[in-house]
């Protein structure tokens, strides 16, 4: 007793106990505003579409880089584009943090019931991440309720049943498969090689619908490497960071966002990356390289359609 009495009044102690208090605060922000719902998330866009008039619904389905709480929030970006062009789209986000393709398979009936015109998904960086690393694939099984560890097959035939459902919700519904963007911006390491290889699974995926005229496969690592690869040697304070290191720089990139107060590309510059913020997640100009496809998909179709 005498012990923790001379503990208790230290003149320290009180300052260890607040400093306490203040991580613990601050880490329960963080996690509260990662893990809030995204702005016009499907349930909500359900309750909108009650009173809209003629609305042209767009939706973005996704995980983590989709749900842009952890990164830069490119469906926001997406929804003024086109709402400075027609103020009637109504552009959803149906991102949920670290969900795999079985996850997107056994929800997609909540994006179908907001009657969208367009569903565009991003769907794969954790399922292969996981197929890289069998550690972290293990790692995100309970967490996300999955039924076995991600491998390629798996992938395929979630992936495909979304995609086969989607097409059987509405005769009109046209689906865009967005390629999976770059694990790290070292676009020749093991991690870009498995998503290179991901990304001709993908093509390969939309062949298979290519009679029905309605599933397009969007360029989008493409063009994020390509604008990696124009700025090759241009300062970013740092050489990358190794995806495999990624899981390091995470947490800090989550704290200089949410309590410094930071941008995306700010942050990814702290860390050698030009697109991405933390060697998986988008910075905003990486989200602004994706809203640019998009954009020019919409735009032709639409001009197809006129």
């Amino acid at each position: 007793m005498e012990s923790a009495r001379r503990i208790v009044q230290h003149p320290l102690f009180g300052l260890v106990i607040g400093a306490g208090a203040c991580w613990v605060g601050a880490y329960c922000y963080v996690l509260y505003r990662l893990d809030r719902l995204p702005s016009n998330h499907p349930k909500q866009v359900q309750k909108l579409l009650r009173s809209a008039r003629n609305p042209m619904v767009v939706a973005c389905v996704g995980d983590s880089i989709t749900h842009g709480t952890g990164s830069a929030d490119w469906v926001g970006m997406l929804r003024a584009r086109l709402q400075a062009i027609c103020p009637d789209y109504v552009v959803v986000n149906a991102g949920i943090n670290g969900q795999h393709a079985y996850n997107i398979f056994h929800r997609i009936d909540e994006v179908i019931a907001c009657k969208p015109q367009w569903v565009c998904l991003m769907v794969g960086t954790n399922d292969w991440k996981g197929i890289f690393n069998p550690v972290w694939g293990e790692a995100g099984v309970i967490p996300h309720n999955l039924p076995q560890v991600p491998t390629e097959q798996w992938y395929v035939s979630n992936m495909r049943a979304t995609i086969q459902r989607l097409l059987d919700s509405d005769q009109a519904l046209q689906v865009a498969v967005l390629e999976l963007p770059p694990m790290g911006e070292d676009l020749l390491s093991r991690a870009n090689r498995l998503v290179d290889h991901a990304n001709q699974v993908l093509s390969d995926l939309v062949a298979d619908f290519s009679e029905s005229k309605r599933v397009t496969l969007v360029a989008t690592n493409k063009a994020l490497k390509e604008h990696i690869s124009s700025r090759a040697g241009s300062p970013c304070g740092t050489l990358p960071v190794p995806f495999e290191s990624c899981f390091d720089i995470m947490g800090k990139a989550y704290a200089k966002y949410f309590l410094l107060m930071q941008s995306w590309d700010t942050i990814g510059r702290s860390y050698g990356y030009h697109v991405l913020c933390d060697g998986i997640h988008l910075n905003d100009t990486g989200g602004q390289v994706v809203v640019s496809c998009l954009m020019e998909l919409l735009s032709r179709t639409d001009a197809k359609t006129k």
